[in-house]
């Protein structure tokens, strides 16, 4: 740099590429390197999922398997009618037979809280298979 007097104090770079402080008179100390690498300074780019248009959620799946799980709407829901169409017939039966038989009645309504109940178990690999066989065929 040229005369002391010339140049004001601050921060300049010197022959190594660092920045080293001058008062105005003499040259300081180098300044200390920041902690974090300069590849890391910028913040990674956001990615937004996407999502397939079939694409199942877990909450609505147990959603209706807790409010409407008597009449197999989250079976369907997950595109397992043969199985939705016996909770639906197993349904109708506990009905019709609570009027005419109510033994088989409550068998039938037995195994419908059976079956909601192994669901509520298997459910939510149930969800994460359908998901998974959608981006497999993607």
């Amino acid at each position: 740099m040229s005369s002391p007097s010339q140049t004001p104090p601050g921060w300049y770079p010197n022959a190594d590429g660092m920045q080293q402080w001058w008062d105005g008179q003499h040259w300081g100390p180098i300044a200390p390197q920041p902690a974090v690498s300069a590849q890391f300074a910028v913040s990674p780019p956001v990615y937004q999922a996407v999502l397939h248009p079939k694409y199942k959620s877990m909450g609505a799946a147990y959603c209706l398997l807790i409010f409407l799980g008597g009449i197999g709407l989250h079976r369907f829901y997950l595109d397992n009618d043969a199985r939705g169409f016996v909770m639906v017939a197993l349904f109708l039966l506990t009905v019709v037979f609570a009027v005419v038989f109510p033994p088989v009645s409550v068998l039938c309504l037995i195994t419908l809280w059976i079956m909601q109940i192994i669901d509520l178990f298997t459910l939510a690999a149930d969800v994460t298979r359908f998901n998974a066989r959608l981006y497999s065929g993607m």
